[in-house]
């Protein structure tokens, strides 16, 4: 098991190394390559996705802390330091993170959630949760909201929608105004602006545009 695990750390990284580059591939307990899964240094807003391959680079520094999100409910955090050239593979109850010569291992950290049944974020909320993105903000935090990948980015549902061909996403009401993409949201409010967060399940309110649900927006100039 260990011969095949490090027979993919060498197959995994083959791209040149800088001094500012963390390269890395992230398996399952399986070890086989786990894609579109986010990795990202804490408390910033730049992350990247894993590929099909499982592998990711990011640009780090050595007092970093990384975070992948290992499934809904556990992150997979540990420091960077020196690591420059790692495989991380994600178990049931704990990850291990191997540099090439030593194995560490990890007990993973909840996701932070916000009430089990709440389906409004406060002002007090979202400070505390340190979001850089509309994605961070509801992933994981409310129950029946879930934040997805697709090819070319990441999508929320408030309704288990699964496909990819067509827009499954809820609207999005800011202040009023109606968004129809959360990447159109992700790109204007800053969420250090957001007063309250809302998420309806039933967008009737809103005609055929509120037939996956609706997330209202309150802001902080509109309090």
């Amino acid at each position: 098991m260990r011969k095949i695990f490090l027979s993919l750390l060498l197959s995994a990284v083959v791209i040149p190394l800088n001094a500012e580059e963390l390269i890395g591939a992230v398996f399952n307990q399986k070890e086989k390559p786990v894609k579109k899964v986010k990795v990202w240094r804490k408390n910033t807003a730049e992350s990247v996705v894993t590929g099909s391959d499982g592998q990711f680079i990011l640009n780090v520094n050595p007092t970093d802390t990384l975070v992948i999100a290992a499934n809904k409910k556990h992150e997979a955090v540990f420091p960077v330091g020196s690591l420059s050239n790692i495989t991380i593979k994600l178990g049931n109850k704990e990850f291990f993170v191997h540099d090439g010569t030593n194995e560490t291992r990890y007990a993973y950290t909840p996701v932070k959630r916000i009430g089990h049944n709440s389906n409004i974020l406060t002002r007090a909320q979202i400070q505390e949760l340190n979001a850089e993105s509309i994605y961070d903000l509801l992933r994981g935090r409310i129950p029946g909201v879930t934040v997805n990948f697709a090819e070319g980015g990441q999508y929320i549902s408030i309704r288990g929608g699964s496909s990819l061909e067509q827009n499954t996403e809820p609207i999005f009401v800011i202040d009023g105004v109606i968004f129809e993409h959360s990447s159109d949201v992700d790109g204007t409010i800053n969420i250090a602006d957001i007063e309250r967060l809302e998420v309806s399940k039933d967008g009737n309110a809103y005609g055929v545009r509120g037939a996956n649900g609706a997330i209202i927006i309150t802001t902080l100039k509109n309090k």
